[in-house]
């Protein structure tokens, strides 16, 4: 079973591993048994979630002392492991290849890696082959370590003392007071919205207006668009990279940024990628499920990539870790937005989505509807007890805020 080890982030020599996700089980056993010989050894499982992958990338090749790369069918054909090789060679790195299959290099590839030493993995043990790549001296020397992992790239280590224990339990401490205060919003909602009430409940409604015929937002793909649509997508998470793959049914390979332009709708709830919105539910107590079955937090918080689906129209992004949504601002063609169960205090940056009819809002801790009083499109707001009190202006504003369960 292969086995995920931190990779290192310093200031001493260390060596970069260039390959293709696809192989990640066979380069893990093979350069496993080189971090458990307190050799330094980076690859990109080491990019947080958020990050400018490219620039991460860029960064840790001008770093690294050394570069491994492992060919095969799938990173001959991947544009990523193409652009690294390019970048290694260019910046002069000590360079050692391992062949996983019999795939011919390219013309490109042979160029410019066709005379670097080469190691065969066909039928070797993984610690053989972790050896071969010791005796060859080419990076060894270049990425032998003492175990240590010292700080790079603006990175700091961090070390509990008191101090920080003592915010910890602060922190502890507000949570439980916030869960006190959830369990008082119900019981006053409970007291004051009497059993016969509906299932939804109208707090402000202002009068419909004359519908009026409006012209679909056109996608501007001038100035930096342009230049973006022949790149390729760097996901800032493995979630947001499911789901994307599952939507454009690409399971493998490089992600062009123009293939974001196919996607109309995405709907993600706690770690469950879905066809559509209409199974969510989040009960009184908080609990998140789709179609009664129960659904843990997701990942989500970087929505810079969404930003970037330029023809969304429908978006549903619920239980997940977002604090801001003003990656969202460029999707013009929005319709409906879906962000309930979101640690969000701000609808502030929504005042850019001029399509915006349907905003969901439950369960955030949105306490101001002020700002969406610029959206001439939106009809309905919906909110849940525990955000009351709640400032809206009903005299001023074109929607309607509605309570759910």
């Amino acid at each position: 079973m292969s086995v995920f080890f931190r990779p290192y982030e310093g200031r001493k020599p260390f060596v970069f591993i260039s390959y293709s996700h696809r192989d990640s089980a066979r380069v893990l056993d093979i350069i496993a048994p080189l971090h458990a010989q307190q050799y330094r050894v980076w690859y990109d499982e080491g990019i947080p979630a958020g990050c400018d992958w490219p620039k991460n990338i860029d960064q840790h090749m001008r770093a690294a002392s050394a570069v491994l790369f492992f060919i095969s069918e799938t990173s001959i054909s991947s544009g990523n492991c193409l652009n690294e090789i390019r970048e290694a060679v260019q910046q002069k790195k000590a360079i050692l290849c391992m062949r996983l299959d019999a795939s011919a290099l390219p013309e490109e590839w042979d160029s410019l890696i066709g005379q670097a030493p080469t190691l065969h993995a066909e039928d070797e043990p993984p610690e053989a082959l972790a050896q071969a790549v010791l005796d060859q001296g080419v990076v060894g020397e270049a990425f032998l370590g003492d175990g240590t992992n010292d700080p790079l790239l603006g990175r700091k280590r961090i070390e509990f003392n008191g101090w920080m224990l003592a915010a910890v339990a602060g922190v502890i401490l507000l949570l439980a007071t916030a869960v006190g205060t959830y369990g008082l919003a119900n019981n006053w909602f409970d007291q004051y919205l009497p059993n016969t009430q509906p299932s939804t409940v109208v707090i402000a409604q202002t009068p419909a207006p004359t519908a009026t015929p409006t012209a679909v937002p056109t996608i501007n793909l001038e100035g930096p668009w342009a230049s973006m649509l022949s790149e390729y997508a760097s996901f800032p998470d493995k979630q947001q990279e499911r789901a994307i793959r599952e939507i454009l049914d690409q399971p493998s390979g490089d992600v062009l940024s123009s293939d974001l332009l196919k996607i109309t709708e995405l709907h993600v709830c706690g770690n469950m990628v879905l066809e559509s919105d209409a199974g969510i539910a989040i009960d009184r107590a908080g609990n998140c499920s789709v179609n009664t079955a129960p659904v843990i937090q997701g990942s989500i918080s970087d929505l810079r990539l969404i930003g970037d689906m330029l023809a969304l129209e429908r978006l549903s992004l619920v239980f997940q870790q977002i604090e801001s949504l003003s990656s969202l601002s460029p999707l013009a063609r929005l319709t409906e937005l879906n962000v309930a169960k979101n640690p969000i205090d701000n609808v502030g940056d929504l005042s850019a989505l001029a399509s915006l009819q349907l905003l969901h809002l439950e369960h955030t801790q949105i306490k101001d509807l002020a700002a969406l009083n610029t959206l001439d499109q939106l009809k309905t707001v919906t909110v849940s007890a525990e955000m009351f009190p709640l400032s809206f202006d009903a005299a001023r504003q074109n929607f309607d805020v509605v309570l759910v369960p």
